[in-house]
């Protein structure tokens, strides 16, 4: 697991959040033997908001890994969380669940018995 180091709003405006976890993004794709890192197991998590999701996603694709997005309009951030049972936020986990499994499956390294 890698979370990158970014400058703060205060300190450098956006997009350099972006442009900081896009270079990380790089940094790493091109060290990944060094680093230990399978490029095809490269995934990426988050909850930005929808401008910075499109950047993301944009900056992924350029980068030759696979990105999609599940936009969900809503009238509030983080809707799913404040109010769980309205079909809006079913539909948000389910598809969350659907893609952490897909991830589980495509993404994450097998774990030991003794590393879980």
């Amino acid at each position: 697991m890698v979370s990158p180091g970014y400058r703060l709003a205060l300190a450098a405006p956006y997009p350099a959040v972006l442009d900081d976890c896009y270079a990380a993004l790089l940094y790493m794709k091109s060290h990944a033997a060094g680093l230990g890192i399978r490029v095809d197991q490269i995934m990426g998590d988050g909850e930005p908001f929808y401008a910075e999701t499109v950047q993301y996603i944009e900056n992924l694709k350029k980068s030759g890994i696979p990105a999609s997005v599940d936009v969900y309009h809503s009238d509030m951030h983080a809707f799913d969380m404040m109010q769980p049972d309205t079909p809006l936020s079913r539909e948000a986990a389910r598809r969350f669940n659907e893609q952490f499994a897909y991830a589980q499956t495509h993404y994450f390294a097998p774990q030991g018995e003794s590393e879980r």
